[in-house]
Parts: structure tokens; sequence; C-alpha cells
């Protein structure tokens, strides 16, 4: 029984217990520690610490949000420890609330008594949870600021089992999306090869957490449109024009036919309980899903993919999307997957293509994930839970 215990409190070290995604595609199951053998060790050396350090993951984002949990709960168990409530959203040495809880958080230090240092401190702030770097202080930011220690400690622990889930996959080679920072990263051998702004799914979209494998590319893709927008959006503005798919160049298909026109059909006849009609933009420059498409499986029919509305990247946060994953740097990901440069051209487009596949010479895995905290250029980042997930 003793061992027993000792087995599953070391996998807890280890790995997270619980379904980390909603669709695991790529049936990942980390199990690259040897924790019985461990347990082994340690009983031999008489040390059983030993067998801790060691189930423990290595990789810099573990560490760094542990490191944080541990500054912050020491913190919290100090005798003369308080909330402090900034109330003034005043940027001055004279607002010492303001000036006490950045140092209780860290970000001024205990002897820093000028102006320029509050500032500094303030725009530390901002940067590390994503906020507008300037020298005042928004409703946000002063919600930021008061959100009490036990809960970032709560979000810190949450958080952390990413890491530690995706721990086994050091010195390997894989697509990172974390949905809640609308960023995506290529990873070779733990250092960040390709970074990319991406747009994610709108909050009544959420796009979904998952692994799987990407297989090939499709250069110039049709975008077949999944059947919730094709009635719940696309299907009443039909009824008001019956041109409005012949616009935005999507055929309507049923079965293999392909209608002439979308004003071929009296769209009054139909709704979501009797809609037998598929619809499929047909490839160019007005494609919503833009010239490239990285197709990986899933339940969701969601993938990564180019745009044609490119202006959408410009926003701080990104969540646009029906659940798909737009990204900013679809050429620069081709070409770091292998693609030769010379089968893809990104900077025009041409009427009349057809869909053309591109197998990869290597598959890749892709992760799809949702932290709220993560580790960027070294530092600890703090983002905006828009899904609601933590309290869910």
């Amino acid at each position: 029984m003793f061992s027993d215990a000792a087995l599953s409190f070391l996998k807890d070290i280890a790995y997270p217990t619980s379904s980390m995604v909603k669709y695991n595609g790529w049936e990942y199951q980390p199990d690259c520690t040897a924790i019985p053998s461990l347990l082994q060790q340690a009983l031999i050396r008489d040390e059983l610490e030993f067998c801790i350090r060691e189930a423990e993951p290595e990789n810099i984002q573990y560490k760094k949000i542990k490191a944080a949990y541990e500054k912050l709960y020491s913190l919290s168990i100090e005798n003369n420890f308080h909330e402090i409530k900034v109330e003034s959203k005043t940027v001055a040495l004279s607002n010492n609330k303001l000036v006490n809880k950045l140092k209780q958080l860290g970000y001024m230090g205990l002897k820093d008594s000028t102006e320029k240092q509050l500032l500094t401190a303030l725009n530390k702030l901002q940067a590390s949870h994503s906020l507008l770097v300037q020298k005042k202080i928004n409703a946000y930011c002063l919600q930021v600021l008061n959100e009490p220690i036990k809960e970032k400690l709560e979000e810190l622990r949450w958080n952390v089992r990413w890491y530690r889930w995706l721990n086994c996959m050091q010195n390997k080679s894989y697509i990172l999306v974390n949905i809640a920072a609308n960023r995506l990263s290529f990873i070779e051998c733990n250092s960040e090869v390709l970074v990319s702004k991406i747009v994610v799914g709108k909050i009544s979209t959420p796009s979904p957490t998952l692994t799987s494998v990407v297989k090939n590319l499709v250069y110039y893709p049709y975008w077949n449109v999944p059947f919730s927008i094709a009635t719940k959006e696309m299907l009443p503005k039909l009824k008001r024009d019956p041109h409005y798919l012949d616009v935005l160049k999507i055929d309507v298909l049923l079965g293999s036919h392909v209608y002439n026109s979308s004003a071929d059909i009296n769209w009054h006849n139909y709704s979501s309980g009797n809609f037998p009609f598929s619809f499929r933009q047909q490839p160019g420059c007005n494609n919503s899903l833009g010239l490239l498409k990285f197709d990986f499986e899933n339940p969701f029919h969601v993938y990564l993919h180019d745009t044609n509305n490119k202006i959408a990247f410009m926003s701080g946060k990104r969540f646009f999307s029906h659940g798909c994953i737009r990204i900013e740097k679809p050429y620069e990901l081709a070409l770091t997957l292998g693609v030769p440069s010379e089968k893809i051209n990104m900077d025009s487009c041409f009427t009349g293509m057809k869909p053309q596949v591109i197998p990869l010479n290597s598959p890749m895995p892709i992760f799809v994930i949702y932290a709220t905290v993560d580790i960027i250029d070294g530092e600890i980042r703090w983002f905006e839970d828009a899904y609601h997930k933590r309290e869910n």
C-alpha cells in the first residue's frame, strides 16, 4: 500500500492526472519518466527526496511558474500580510496604496522612491498582463492590480499543469497554439523557432483544446462551410438576398450537383431542420481561408489557415473566429515545416486555381492549449481568461 501510494504521488508530480484536452487525436500520453525505477533508486540510496526532485518537470515554463507561485505563497503566509486595495488611479508617489501594491507584487523594488521608478514598475505590470503600456491606469489595469493574491495563486496552480503535461516534449519538434495568448509557436529542441500572432474563436464559438498531427498543407483551399454557419448565419441572409452566395463566390451543392447560382433556390422553403445543401467557397483571393490551410484531423472541423482579413491581426485581443485558428505567418510556418519555397507563392493571388495538397515529409504534432499564464521571452505573462474556463 505504501508503494502504491508513493507511485501515485510521484506520478501526480510528474504529470497531470486529468484529461488536458477535449480531443487527443495524437494520442499523446506523457510517460517519459520511469517512476517505478526512480522509487527503486531512492530506496536503494535511502533518499526519498531524490525521486521527488527527479520526477519534477524540467521545462522552463514549469520552473518559472512554480517559482512565481512559491514567491506569492511565501508572501501570503507572512504574519503581517494583508491585501492592498488600490482605489486611486493617480500615478504618483503620493498614491501610497499603488506604491505599496507594486512593491508587494515585486514590480517595484523595496528601496525604489522616484516617480520614474514608479512608472517603470507600473509599465512592467501592464506589459506582463498584456495591457496597453501607458502612463495612466485604466479600469482593467486597476482590476488587475486588485486581484487577490489567493486568486493569482489559484491561477498559477491551474496553469502549471499544462507545462507538466508538455514536459515529455522536451527535445522534440511540435506546433504549440495557446488560445488564451492568441499566440502560435513552433518549438524545436526546447527553442521557439517561429512565433506568430493568431486569431482564435469568439467567446460564443470558442476554439477547442486538442492534440493532432499536421500531415499536409492545402494550397488554394476550398472553404467547406460548416452546417451551423450555413444554417444559422447564411440562410437568413439568403432569404433576404438570394444572390448573397454568388457575391462571395460560394457554391451551393446538393450531393454532387453544383447550382449555377444561389438564386436558383427558393430559400424560404428551408430551415436548419430540412436543410439538404452544402456550401463551398471557391479558392482564390476572397476565400476565408486565404491561400494556405494546415490540415489536421479533429471532430470540430477546425484547422490552422491563412486569411483574407489581415487587419484583424492589428488587434491586441483576437477572439474573432468561429473556432478555426487564423495565422499571421502561414508562409513562414509552411517553410518551417519543410515545404519548398517554390511550391507556394503568397506574394500574388491567382484566379482559377484548384486546391493543391502538399504532403509534409515529416508529419508534425500540434498542441492547442488554453494557458492564461505563459512564459514569453523568459518572462511570466498573464492573459485574460476570455472563455472563463477557470470558473467552469
